[in-house]
Parts: structure tokens; sequence; C-alpha cells
């Protein structure tokens, strides 16, 4: 906000900046001058308004000290308990649930009615997230980083009780306010006492020290919730219709341009990545979780491969169990449940063919990544310590992409419109659930991701305008690295339809010999890339199409898996329309549960892609309008709204059909919307520039700027859902319960 007050205060005008001679002037009312101080004084005013007022309804709400009685466990409290064992250690109480059904009783005094209660955790379990972070169970298996420091599991960390009807859930990092509903608060009249009641198993230790009746919420700022509104109101006054950055051009060569990039967006995320590899931790730990009857857990899959290669086979070193391998089908569900009932060791999620152990996932990081690393320190690497570096560098490339295609197809382009078009790109393209989810499974997306979009962002400095000779080079390196991405993940080869009008632009109306060279040139690049993966496959599987996909020891036999034309249809809609379910908690939507005609595999996703990304859905149905595809028609810069829905389409079909619905597999498609909207949100953006001034001008600028706000809220708001895959509830329980005490009103 500060950067945009500064540029509007220089677009004032200078109608009073310079006062009269000889009359003097404060400080102050010279600031106040500017609009954009002005503005940022009146949201802090109405930020701290809202603070003080909305946000601590529940302090104005909740009964005074002097009605609070508070039972300590370690004290003379009255109290029972049922199927607990409470006992001390160094002073502090501990909660033990025995049994599902367990509760505790605090008798209430006469004819006092309770309208809230307090839990206070145990005060040395408010430590770090390091600590309190929970991987250790089957359901949840630590994936990322180092898992040499012991930690706690998830029910340390949130526990959830019932009084009466009321579900409430304990942190164990601060302590859990609640209003009583009516029928609650009456339920505890008539008993005479509140009655709680653990919810978690057996043999969970709970983080209770006290219990307080009829507390009082203190009366607090969160500087967290401040931060962000400030935020908030510093985009939506960046981004209004008569802001400066709509008037100034982009221009990737501007020292100032580039450094605002960098000072706001590039650094900051450069030191945000080297952070959290630095608190996950450089080198992998162990891994392998199983209960006796069940499934091997390992996801050293990129470590096992590259011993593999450096060995000289193609097979992993994983034991096969013999029971096992006895199956007439192992790839059967039920068959391998009953070698399991026998005591086989079977590992999840691996590919077995020819009796032997393989990765289905690509080489590429294993060759280029995790042997270089192994062989220079002697240890191998953790996944964070792979992934966040690869998935920095794709956003980085990712927005030098924008910025190269803005300024080769539409060089009147501002700099706002870069702005929300790289918002769009990075929310678009659901790097989010990348980032938020560091494990095994995003390695494949975020290095195949990175390596095809390295080869777009070399291949959009290719132009007539420059000499054959560099040109060439730009082919080969980009045609080169879109094509290595199928030794990542073979979808992401289709990148290669943004090279496509580029390469047009370059040989259209030019000599058949120059055209055929240009072609050569990138076929004999692509093959090169696509020779590692070729050569993998046959090794493997004695077939140069054959990824191994159908041999992985998963939930159903992949060899066989049939999805029914009704049940692809109901997947494809999902992945794209599905609506938002709201919640009352915060952060007040959750994922919603996932139900088609006949069962295909499905992890909960938030919503689907054009309901958090409805920019891109907008930008699509404006090609409608003439004026929009008046300036699509230069250069083929058409074919990217043309082919990047039809393949946007393609592999929507095609992954739901292979993987079914998860919410990682959207990065596999959702890149070829994106970039099919972007020419046509950037016309429309040029359109609005022309009539900048008039009702159809302010209309397009507050729509877009309310549409982008949405979509980051959503973005925020999706990271924070409780109930999907991989929540932060369980990698970032102190994250979690952070945002979730900032989104609190009255609890």
């Amino acid at each position: 906000m500060a950067w945009a007050s500064f540029l509007d205060s220089n677009l004032a005008g200078n109608e009073h900046s310079e006062p009269h001679k000889g009359n003097k002037t404060s400080v102050w009312e010279r600031c106040m001058r500017s609009a954009g101080i002005r503005f940022f004084v009146l949201a802090l005013l109405i930020i701290f308004s809202l603070e003080l007022t909305l946000f601590n309804l529940g302090s104005w709400l909740s009964p005074s000290s002097a009605q609070q009685q508070t039972c300590t466990f370690t004290s003379s409290c009255s109290f029972s308990a049922h199927n607990l064992q409470i006992s001390s250690r160094s002073g502090q109480p501990r909660v033990l649930v025995k049994d599902v059904d367990s509760s505790l009783s605090i008798p209430v005094r006469a004819n006092t009615r309770i309208r809230t209660l307090e839990f206070a955790p145990v005060s040395e379990t408010k430590t770090s997230e390091a600590t309190s972070s929970t991987q250790n169970d089957a359901s949840a298996p630590n994936t990322s980083a180092d898992t040499t420091t012991p930690q706690a599991p998830a029910s340390n960390f949130f526990t959830r009780v019932t009084i009466g009807s009321q579900q409430i859930t304990l942190r164990a990092d601060r302590p859990t306010f609640a209003f009583l509903n009516e029928e609650t608060s009456d339920a505890i009249a008539l008993e005479g006492a509140v009655t709680v009641r653990f919810v978690e198993g057996s043999s969970t230790r709970v983080n209770l020290a006290s219990v307080t009746l009829n507390a009082h919420k203190p009366l607090r700022i969160n500087l967290l919730r401040v931060c962000v509104l400030l935020l908030i109101a510093g985009f939506l006054w960046a981004m209004r219709p008569r802001s400066r950055v709509h008037s100034i051009k982009l221009n990737s060569q501007s020292r100032a341009q580039r450094l605002a990039f960098w000072a706001c967006f590039g650094v900051p995320l450069i030191v945000l990545g080297i952070i959290v590899v630095a608190i996950a931790g450089v080198f992998v730990g162990t891994d392998q979780w199983w209960d006796r009857g069940n499934y091997i857990y390992s996801y050293h899959h990129y470590i096992l491969v590259a011993q593999s290669l450096l060995e000289g086979h193609a097979w992993l070193n994983i034991p096969v169990d013999p029971i096992f391998d006895a199956l007439s089908n192992p790839y059967n569900p039920q068959l391998r449940n009953t070698a399991l009932a026998q005591g086989a060791s079977i590992y999840w999620d691996y590919a077995f063919y020819n009796h032997h152990w393989y990765s289905y996932f690509g080489m590429l990081p294993s060759a280029l990544i995790y042997i270089p690393f192994h062989l220079l320190t002697g240890r191998w690497p953790s996944i964070m310590a792979v992934v966040i570096p690869l998935l920095m560098l794709t956003v980085l490339l990712l927005c030098g992409i924008v910025v190269r295609l803005l300024e080769r197809y539409f060089p009147h382009t501002t700099v706002g419109t870069a702005i929300i078009a790289m918002t769009t790109v990075f929310i678009g393209t659901n790097i989010i659930s990348l980032i938020v989810v560091t494990n095994l499974y995003i390695m494949a997306f975020a290095s195949g991701l990175c390596i095809s979009s390295l080869g777009v962002f070399i291949w959009m400095k290719v132009s007539p305008d420059s000499s054959a000779r560099s040109n060439m080079w730009r082919m080969i390196l980009g045609s080169l690295c879109i094509a290595l991405s199928t030794s990542c993940r073979p979808t992401f080869i289709f990148i290669a339809i943004l090279v496509a009008p580029v390469f047009l632009e370059l040989v259209w109306k030019k000599p058949l010999r120059t055209v055929l060279g240009a072609t050569a040139v990138n076929i004999a690049a692509a093959f090169a890339g696509l020779a590692p993966a070729l050569w993998y496959n046959w090794w493997r599987f004695g077939s140069i199409t054959d990824f191994g996909a159908a041999y992985q020891i998963t939930v159903a036999d992949m060899r066989h898996l049939h999805v029914p034309a009704l049940s692809l249809l109901q997947g494809v809609s999902i992945y794209l329309f599905r609506p938002l379910e709201a919640s009352a908690n915060p952060p007040f939507v959750e994922a919603p549960f996932v139900s088609t005609a006949t069962w295909i595999h499905h992890e909960s996703i938030i919503g689907g892609f054009f309901i958090f990304a409805p920019l891109v859905l907008l930008s699509l149905f404006s090609l409608m309008f003439r004026e929009v595809r008046s300036r699509l028609h230069k250069n083929f810069v058409w074919l990217y709204c043309v082919l990047g829905v039809v393949i946007g389409l393609f592999l929507c079909v095609f992954v739901t059909r292979s993987g079914g619905i998860a919410w990682r597999y959207f990065v596999d498609f959702s890149w070829a919307f994106v970039f099919a909207s972007l020419p046509a949100f950037s016309a429309v953006m040029d359109y609005a520039a022309s009539v900048r001034d008039t009702w159809r001008g302010k209309l397009v600028y507050s729509t877009v700027s309310i549409i982008a706000l949405y979509q980051i809220l959503i973005l925020l708001a999706s990271i924070m859902v409780p109930n999907r895959f991989a929540s932060f509830t369980q990698y970032a329980p102190a994250v979690y319960s952070s945002v979730v005490d900032a989104l609190t009103i009255l609890g």
C-alpha cells in the first residue's frame, strides 16, 4: 500500500504541492494532501475499530471476571473423572484417555448459569511447530524432511471433546475459548455439572491443565489479522480504476520495475523457501510405517531409484515377500489382503513387475538432483530440500513467461494487468497445492512443471527480430527442456502448445527450406529430451510407452480399471465446476464429499477449477465479444485460446480416467486453461485502458480487482481447510491454530 500511495502521490497533481509564498505548512498537512496517505489512515482507523468491536465481540459478550470458576487438576479442585488417568509431572497435570467412553465432570455452583468455558493447555506444550507437527500415525505418514526429531502424535495438538450436543476442539498451543449455546447451558444447569466427554480413542494424552467456567475472554489485538486486513486494503487501493499501475507500461528492461519485482516478490519468495528448508531439514530421515497385517509405507522412491541407477539395475532394492510373489494376481486388492493376513510384507504404492519392485515415477529428479547431491554430500536430500527450491523456481519462471508473453503480444500492457495476470497464473495453475503438501507425490509435479516452464521461458525469447543462430539455440534448449518433462510427469509434454504460436510466427511466409530446417531442429531436440524416459521405460518394462502406472500396488487393480462414461463425466464436472461448501468454522469453507455414480479414486478437493479461478472462465467468455476477438488476430495469439481449451479438456478427461479426483491433479490440466485465458484477459484489459475514463472502463477495472481479491482469499482459505488431503492440521498445526485464532470472532 505504501508503494501505491507513493505512486498516487506523484500522480495527484501539483495543485497543492506548492504553498503560497510565506505560508508555512506542517508535515501533517503536507502528508494529508496525499490521497494514498489519507486512505491508509482511514483504513487503519476502520481496521482498528473492527478489531476493538467485531473481532473482540467475545470479550464484550463474555461474563465478567468475577463470575469465573477455575478448576486446576493439580489443586484441590472438585471433579470426577471416568476412564481418565490424571497425574502430575514436574508440577504439570497429565490427562490420559484410557477408553473411548471417557469423561470429566466439574460441579457447578448453585444458581450459576454457565455461558462460556476456557480450556487451558499444559504450559510446556506451548512449543514451536517443529515439536508439534504431526506425521507419526499411519493415516498421515511423515513424508517431508527430516524425521530424526521426536514428534508428538496429532491428538496431542488437537483434541475433540463434546459438552452436551456441542463439539469443541482443544488446541495445545493456546487456551481454547468456547461460548455455550442455550441448549448446552440448560443441560448443565439441570445436571449441576459440566461434563466434558472425550471423543479421541484410548491411550490419547490430552494437553489440559485447567478448565474455567464462565471464563472472561480478554480483549486482544491480533496483529496477524490487522496485517492481513491492511494488505487487503492495500491491494484494493493499488488495483482501483484510477490507480497509476493501470497507466504504467510494462517494461521488463526497466531497472525500476525489475527492482520492484525482486524487492516485493522475488527476494521474499527465495528467503521464505530458504527458511522453510532450513526448518524442515536438508537431509532425509527414516520413513517406514506399518502395522501388523497392513502395508509398508515408504516414500523414498526417488532415493531408491537413484541407488538403482548407481548400481546399474532398473529394479529397486526392496525385498520381495514370497507369499506376495506367489499370488496369482498381486494387483488384486482382495488377494493382497489375504496375503497381509498371513504376514506378508507388501509395499504400498510401488510398481510390482516380473518379481521385482519398481517406482512408476520418472527418473529425472533422481538422475539430476538426488545422485549429484549424494555424490557431493554422501547423504540423501529430504523431499522438502528438493521440492521447495523447484517450486520457488517454477513460480519465478511462470512470472517470467507471463511478462514475456504480454510484452510480445500486447506491447501496451500495464503493470496492473501484469500483476493480476501473474496472480491468476499462480492461483490457476494450483501451485499452492504443491507448496502446502510437500510429500513424495508432489515431486513429479514440481519437477515436471519446473523444467517444462523453463523450456517455455526460453522459447518466449525466440523472435523474427533475433538472429537465426540465437533462435536456433533457444529452440533447441526450449524443446529439450519441455521434452525432458516426460521423465518427470508425462502430462507436461503438452505444455509444448504454448510455443506453437511462437514457432508459427517465426516460420510464417518463410522459404520452405527455412521451415523444414526449423522443424527438424525442434524434432531432434524433442527426441533427445524424450530419449531418457523412453529408454527407462524399456529398461524396466520392455516397452518404450509403458510408464508402469498399471503395475502400482494401490487401492485398485490398475490393469483392469475401467471408468464408466457417466462417472467420467461427473469427475470432469467436479474438477471444473464443483461449488464451494461453506462452513461455520474458520476458514469458513471445507472440502465437500465427492461421490460419483460408480467408484473412482477420489480425495477431498476444495472446489472446481473455475470456481476458485473465475477470472479464467470470465476471460474465456469474453471471447464472445468482437472488441476482444479483434485484438487477438495478429501473430497467431488466438491459438493460445483454442489449443489451451482443447488440451485442457483432454487432460482433464485423461486425468479423471487414469487417476481419479485429487487436488494435486489440477496441476496436470489447469495450466492449459490459464494460458488459454491469458490473451483474452489481456485483450479485455487493453479495451478497458482505451475507455478508462468511462463507466465501462471503471466497471472492468473494479470487477477484475474484486474477482482477483476473491481468488486470493479463496486460495488462502483453501490452504487452511482442515478436512482436505494432507491438511495443515497434520503438517503445520501451530500455523493452522494461529490462523483459526485470527479468524475467530466469538470463540
